[in-house]
């Protein structure tokens, strides 16, 4: 880890709340400051994931009146026509400053897991809250034969069903049953990704859009579930795989997505966990490369963004977070590789 170093020039995201005198920067300057690494302050969708996974009040549902649930589908129509575009996750989150005190405990951001400086000055950035789940995902006003809004209420609650079942004891099997968890509800996001893209299109006239959506479903929903899970996803366990093996497929990973000539179109996101089942420890990680990186994997950073310790931190907490981070991930695929 290198030495902390205060960052300046970092472009901030302006998210206006329910009559502010002025728009809040989201996440506000004083959390760009405790960032410790420069490499990861270069990359706002970092920054982004690292204060949304430590600094934030998870919810399922939040109420913001400048919710745009179709910004994520312009953005995949800019880069489809080659014409410039401002993808940052940023844009696709609903994000909002909280007027009272957190209701969800945080819990500890367990001091030396993340590329954060120690709280103990005790200046911690303004409370938020945040929905789980993109903007698009919860807009369920287009025809969809996919019950998604069910189905996501089944998922969180499986997931924590699992992670209370066997994180007493039995970690090996969380792994086991979590793995099989993510693999569905990573096609079901998808799947209802690709119906409302498909939608979209039609509704917007796309040139060239003539497929069916049963044609675009079995072409579209194998190929980018097979790109998130060969370049952009990854969940190791201790007892097959070490931390650091997974360090190095992210570093790999993020440098092959990120060739040099492409670089100015915006750097892409790599996403990792890793379960030390033998501590009962989660650990959340990215990989990115610099704007100025050459294109090899010397120039690729991995920045652990969360590590939770399973007995320590509430269950329903931990649920959160992780499809939080499934979500970042299955959003940083669709808009890269959706065509």
């Amino acid at each position: 880890m290198t030495a902390p170093q205060a960052v300046s020039s970092v472009a901030l995201v302006k998210i206006k709340v329910e009559n502010p005198a002025e728009p809040v920067s989201l996440p506000p300057a004083e959390f760009y400051d405790s960032i410790t690494s420069s490499k990861v302050a270069d990359s706002p969708s970092c920054c982004f994931i690292l204060y949304c996974m430590n600094k934030v009040q998870l919810e399922v549902e939040v109420e913001n009146g400048n919710d745009n649930p179709f910004e994520l589908f312009k953005d995949c129509y800019k880069r489809i026509k080659r014409m410039r575009r401002g993808q940052q996750l940023q844009r696709y989150f609903s994000v909002s400053s909280l007027r009272s005190p957190l209701a969800q405990d945080l819990g500890d951001p367990w001091d030396g897991t993340t590329v954060l400086k120690s709280e103990s000055d005790g200046q911690v950035p303004a409370a938020s809250e945040m929905s789980i789940y993109p903007q698009i995902l919860r807009f369920h006003r287009f025809n969809s034969p996919i019950d998604t809004e069910k189905h996501l209420k089944a998922y969180l609650i499986r997931f924590q069903l699992v992670l209370e079942k066997f994180s007493s004891g039995n970690l090996c099997q969380l792994y086991v049953n979590w793995l099989k968890l993510i693999e569905s509800y990573v096609e079901l996001v998808f799947r209802d990704l690709i119906v409302k893209w498909c939608q979209y299109l039609h509704s917007i006239r796309a040139a060239g859009q003539r497929r069916s959506m049963k044609a675009s479903l079995e072409t579209l929903l194998p190929k980018i579930c097979n790109r998130f899970w060969r370049l952009y996803f990854a969940f190791h366990h201790c007892i097959r795989k070490s931390i650091g093996s997974l360090t190095t497929l992210l570093s790999r990973r993020a440098a092959t997505l990120n060739p040099k000539s492409h670089q100015k179109t915006g750097s892409k996101t790599t996403f990792g966990l890793w379960l030390d089942s033998i501590n009962g420890i989660l650990i959340f990680g990215n990989g990115i490369v610099s704007p100025a990186a050459d294109a090899d994997s010397q120039g690729a950073h991995v920045a652990p963004v969360c590590g939770i310790c399973l007995d320590t931190v509430a269950p329903d907490t931990t649920t959160k977070r992780l499809i939080l981070f499934l979500n970042f991930a299955i959003v940083e695929c669709f808009i890269n590789e959706i065509d």
